[in-house]
């Protein structure tokens, strides 16, 4: 092989590397959940819907409770993925805690979706909600968090440093006196 030979081989071989790696990179997507808070105008209750990655989930069940377990296929699995979703969230209104009801789950398109609910939230007050599930598993984990009640949406990004957001729904500065 000549000169040029050679620099032509290893081009081939960085351009096919940088796009291995570009694709390994893509595989593993940034570790997040969202969780949406609504009021249900139906049902007359607020909802909490959580969204998990499927994967994401499993790998942190199977760490905690057992190599064995599967998300996609066994019940039990996706009871005890909600259980650990449950003790790690809580919705406080003026220092008292709001009480959530796990209304169930469901799995689609790779995502494990749950579902809570709750009395209808008042306007006036404040309030601290709280979620770290999966951030004990993975120091990257956020939760996306849409609060979308009385006209109004308001976006909390949850980390592992910060796993709470403090809001009001009345309008009135959240910190102000």
């Amino acid at each position: 092989m000549n000169q040029s030979q050679n620099w032509a081989v290893c081009l081939l071989g960085l351009i096919l590397l940088m796009v291995f790696a570009g694709l390994r990179a893509q595989a593993h997507p940034r570790k997040e959940a969202e969780i949406e808070i609504t009021f249900n105008a139906n049902t007359k209750k607020t909802e909490i819907v959580h969204r998990y990655r499927v994967a994401d989930a499993e790998q942190a069940l199977q760490k905690a409770k057992g190599a064995g377990l599967s998300i996609m296929t066994d019940p039990e699995a996706q009871a005890l993925f909600g259980d650990y979703v449950e003790a790690r969230i809580s919705l406080k209104h003026n220092g008292k805690t709001v009480p959530l009801t796990l209304v169930g789950g469901e799995i689609a398109d790779g995502w494990l979706w749950i579902y809570q609910e709750a009395d209808p939230l008042p306007e006036e007050g404040l309030y601290v909600f709280r979620h770290s599930a999966l951030m004990d598993r993975y120091g990257e984990q956020v939760s996306i968090i849409n609060v979308r009640l009385y006209d109004q949406v308001q976006s909390f990004i949850l980390s592992r440093t910060a796993p709470w957001a403090t809001f009001r729904l009345d309008g009135k500065d959240t910190y102000a006196d």
